[in-house]
């Protein structure tokens, strides 16, 4: 029976070689090719991450500027129990996803953003359509 992998590297877009190097992974490291719309499906993502038997789990892209499903990515890692975790680019750019800024920044900024965008649904539903001509 052979050994868990150290790390599993969940690869967004990028190349592996320079995302491994930049995040100092290991050859062992599982590589898990993974996209944007897998993610929307929560249930089934945080199962796999459940799975996973390795002691960190990296989220790899090319650029980490630009992906911008960070927070929910945050709050799954968190839901899974696995609080070794980061993000990392080609670049060499390494976020580390912490379960206290998790718990106490990001989750409440998800809500807030989702209460605004709720907000200004039903203003804009209220001014559009019970709004005194």
């Amino acid at each position: 029976m052979s050994a868990p992998p150290s790390a599993t590297l969940f690869l967004f877009s990028g190349n592996v070689r320079k995302i491994r190097e930049a995040a100092k992974l290991s050859d062992d490291t599982a590589v898990i090719s993974f996209s944007e719309k897998q993610l929307m499906s929560f249930g089934a993502t945080l199962r796999l991450m459940r799975s996973i038997h390795s002691d960190n789990i990296v989220f790899g892209a090319y650029s980490l500027n630009l992906q911008r499903y960070s927070g929910i990515i945050s709050v799954l890692i968190f839901l899974s129990g696995k609080f070794h975790a980061l993000f990392a680019d080609e670049s060499g750019k390494i976020l580390r996803i912490s379960p206290l800024k998790t718990l106490f920044i990001v989750i409440p900024s998800l809500l807030f953003e989702a209460a605004a965008g709720i907000a200004v649904a039903w203003f804009t539903i209220f001014r559009l359509f019970f709004r005194s001509k």
